[in-house]
């Protein structure tokens, strides 16, 4: 069994539940990153126009971002581990 799975489907791997498919591994590193960063720089726009997207808003045809406007509670929640998570650290 592979940490990283394969699919984007949750029926199509080895067990189910949270962190079970690349989508959902996926939109949790990028809101992990997107909250160090604005934790980081101080750029609320940054943190408005992620949970923008995050929440359903289409920005184009960008498709990088499907897999957060997809899962996103992985996404938010972990943007908001890295938020606070660095702001207590530094």
């Amino acid at each position: 069994m592979s940490l990283i799975p394969s699919s984007t489907d949750e029926s199509e791997t080895e067990r189910d539940g949270p962190f079970s498919t690349l989508r959902e591994i996926h939109a949790a590193t990028v809101g992990l990153a997107v909250g160090v960063v604005v934790a980081k720089t101080g750029s609320y726009e940054l943190a408005g126009l992620f949970a923008f997207v995050a929440l359903g808003a289409k920005l184009g045809s960008v498709g990088r971002l499907e897999d957060i406007r997809r899962e996103p509670w992985y996404a938010l929640g972990l943007f908001l581990l890295g938020l606070v998570a660095t702001t207590l650290v530094t």
